[in-house]
C-alpha cells in the first residue's frame, strides 16, 4: 500500500479531539484496533470486520475527505456497532429470522445514530453527515412510533416487524449506504495499523465470552469518562440496549393480540350507562376466536406450553374466544380453553407424537375459521411440508402468527415464513 504519514498523523489528532471534546468515545476508540486498508468493492469508505476472535475498524483514504465534525461521527459510529455487539446479536437474530443483514444494519444504524445525535447536538453547531439514517426514517418506513423505536432493542423491533409482516418492505424504502457495515472476512493484505486497540479485541487474547469482554470495556469507557468529566446519555443508552437484547415475546405478543383482536365494543342507548346516564352503554359485538395450532409431535416443553397459554389467556379471555387444536401429521379434537385451569386440561388433551406434517392442522383452521379469526401456529417449525405450495397458499390466506418455541435454525428453510421465538 502507498500512504502519506500525513494518514497515521492525521488519524492521531482525530482521536485526540474526539477524547478531549468526547471522552466517552475517544476511550470506545482507544480500545479498538484500527487500520488503513484499500479501497475495494466491501470497503469504499469505512467499515468493521468480525470475526470469532477479533473485532476491527477499517478506514480507506477516502475517509479522511470528510470534515472534522463526519470523522468523529461516522468512526464513532463503527465503534458503537462494534461496543455492541451487533455481530453476534445478528447472527442470532439471522438464525431465528432467516432475515439479510441488510435489515438489521439499517435498524442498527438508526440506533446507533439516534444516540450520536443526542449527544453531539448538545455541542451546538455539530455537523452531522448527510443522507444518515435517522428514527424518524426508520418510522416513516416501518410506520412504528417514534418513542418507541428510541426505547426497544433491535431485537424487539425486529420480532414486532416479523410479526407484523413489514420486516420485508424496509429494504425497498430506503437507499443503503455503498459500504458493507459489518464485514466477516480476513484483513486485506498490505493493511497500515493506525491503532492498535486492547488485546482482548485484536484477537491476541482468548476471549471465552464476548458478550461479557464487550460490557466490560463499555463499563471502563464510563469509568474513565467519569474522571474526565459528565457521562454522555449515550453511555447509558447504550447500556440499556444492550441489557435488553433478548426479546421480550410477551409484551410483542400482547401488541399482537390487540391488533387482531380490535376493540369490539358497540354504543347503545337500550341500556344505562352506569357510570354517567348522558352516555350510550357499551355492549360487546360478540367474541372473537384465537385458533392456536399446537404441533406436539416434537419435544414440547411443558414449561413453556403452560406459560405461553397462560399468557395468550390472559390477553385474551375479555376479548376471544381461545380454540386449541392439537396437532403433529394428523389433526386431534379441538380443546377450548374459558378458565385458567383450563390450560392443565390443554395439555392433558394433547395428542400426537408421530410425523410433522401442518397441511391438516390448516385445513381445520380454514374450516372452524369466522371473519378474521386470528389463528397462531405454536412449532418448532420442524414441518415436513412447509415448503408445499398449497401449505405456503394457506399459511398467507389465514396470515398466521408463528411462534417458535425453539430458535428455528437457518436450514430449516422457512423462506418467505417470519417466526417469532420464545425464549423462556
Amino acid at each position: 500500500m502507498v500512504f502519506d504519514m500525513d494518514e497515521i498523523q492525521e488519524f492521531n489528532n482525530l482521536l485526540t479531539i474526539t477524547t478531549l471534546r468526547y471522552p466517552f468515545y475517544g476511550y470506545l476508540l482507544k480500545k479498538i484496533p484500527v487500520y488503513l486498508v484499500n479501497e475495494s468493492e466491501d470497503i469504499e469508505t469505512i467499515a468493521v470486520s468480525c470475526n470469532e476472535t477479533s473485532f476491527s475498524i477499517l478506514l480507506t483514504k477516502k475517509f479522511f475527505n470528510y470534515d472534522l465534525d463526519e470523522k468523529i461521527y461516522i468512526i464513532s459510529h463503527e465503534a458503537l456497532h462494534i461496543i455492541m455487539n451487533h455481530f453476534y446479536r445478528d447472527l442470532a437474530m439471522k438464525k431465528m429470522y432467516n432475515i439479510s443483514d441488510n435489515y438489521l444494519n439499517i435498524i442498527e444504524d438508526a440506533k446507533i445514530n439516534h444516540i450520536l445525535d443526542l449527544d453531539f447536538l448538545a455541542d451546538g453547531n455539530f455537523h452531522m453527515p448527510e443522507n444518515r439514517i435517522t428514527i424518524k426514517i426508520l418510522s416513516d418506513i416501518t410506520g412504528m412510533d417514534t418513542n418507541e423505536l428510541e426505547k426497544l432493542s433491535v431485537e424487539e423491533i425486529v420480532a414486532k416487524l416479523v410479526l407484523s409482516g413489514k420486516i420485508t418492505t424496509i429494504i425497498s424504502k430506503v437507499l443503503l449506504a455503498n459500504e458493507k457495515v459489518i464485514l466477516v472476512l480476513p484483513l486485506p493484505g498490505g493493511v497500515v495499523l493506525l491503532n492498535v486497540g486492547d488485546d482482548e479485541l485484536n484477537g491476541k487474547t482468548k476471549v471465552v465470552n464476548i458478550e461479557n469482554m464487550l460490557k466490560g470495556k463499555l463499563g471502563e469507557a464510563i469509568a474513565l469518562t467519569n474522571l474526565a468529566g459528565t457521562v454522555p446519555g449515550g453511555a447509558k443508552r447504550i447500556m440499556n440496549e444492550m441489557a435488553e437484547s433478548k426479546v421480550d415475546w410477551r409484551r410483542l405478543l400482547r401488541d399482537q393480540m390487540d391488533r387482531s383482536l380490535g376493540n369490539e365494543m358497540r354504543k347503545s342507548w337500550s341500556r344505562e350507562n352506569r357510570k354517567n346516564p348522558d352516555l350510550p352503554c357499551k355492549q360487546p359485538y360478540g367474541k372473537k376466536d384465537v385458533i392456536i395450532l399446537v404441533d406436539t409431535s416434537g419435544s414440547i416443553d411443558d414449561k413453556i406450553l403452560k406459560e405461553y397459554l397462560a399468557e395468550l389467556y390472559s390477553i385474551a379471555r375479555l376479548k376471544a374466544n381461545i380454540r386449541v387444536i392439537p396437532w403433529d401429521a394428523s389433526v386431534y379434537e379441538e380443546i377450548k380453553v374459558t378458565s385458567p385451569s383450563d390450560i392443565d386440561k390443554v395439555k392433558k388433551g394433547l395428542k400426537g407424537g408421530g410425523g410433522t406434517l401442518i397441511l391438516p392442522a390448516l385445513k381445520k383452521a380454514i374450516e372452524i375459521r369466522k371473519n378474521n379469526d386470528t389463528v397462531i401456529i405454536f412449532s418448532d417449525f420442524y414441518i415436513g411440508d412447509i415448503n408445499k405450495k398449497v401449505v405456503r397458499s394457506l399459511l398467507h390466506k389465514l396470515n398466521t402468527v408463528n411462534i417458535s418455541y425453539g430458535i428455528h435454525p437457518k436450514e430449516v428453510g422457512l423462506k418467505g415464513i417470519q417466526v417469532l421465538g420464545v425464549e423462556l
